[in-house]
């Protein structure tokens, strides 16, 4: 029990390191302003999205925002929006900053997520409101 608990205190005051964002082979980013203009039903409500916190202005925050999670988008967009060209949210890239779940849905009774069942924003959907 006593190593339980250490290893439980350990994992949680332990600090997290942010992750580079997922890459796409040929792909450069393109900036969050650049997906709003299709997406923009998604974009209008990431401001109050947890995940809106990702977003970064100016020429430094290109890679921060939607493609964080996304992946770099020119393919995406010079293509016109096809499907293949970009990463859906999967339970994979959400693992990429929750390490913590990876673990909690390996478990004998744990979520469906990594099985394929069900997908990480099925519940809390990642672009908006409280996470």
């Amino acid at each position: 029990a006593a190593i339980w608990g250490l290893l439980l205190v350990s994992c949680m005051t332990t600090s997290r390191t942010l992750v580079a964002p997922p890459s796409i082979a040929g792909a450069t980013f393109v900036g969050s302003g650049k997906c709003a203009q299709c997406h923009e039903d998604v974009s209008h409500e990431f401001h109050d999205a947890t995940h809106s916190k990702l977003i970064a202005d100016g020429s430094n925050g290109t890679e921060v925002g939607c493609e964080s999670c996304h992946g770099p988008a020119s393919l995406h967009v010079k293509s016109g929006g096809e499907i293949g060209t970009i990463i859906n949210p999967t339970a994979e890239t959400c693992y990429q900053c929750h390490l913590d779940k990876r673990g909690e849905f390996s478990l004998p009774n744990s979520h469906p997520a990594a099985s394929g069942k069900v997908s990480c924003s099925d519940c809390p959907d990642p672009h908006k409101g409280d996470a």
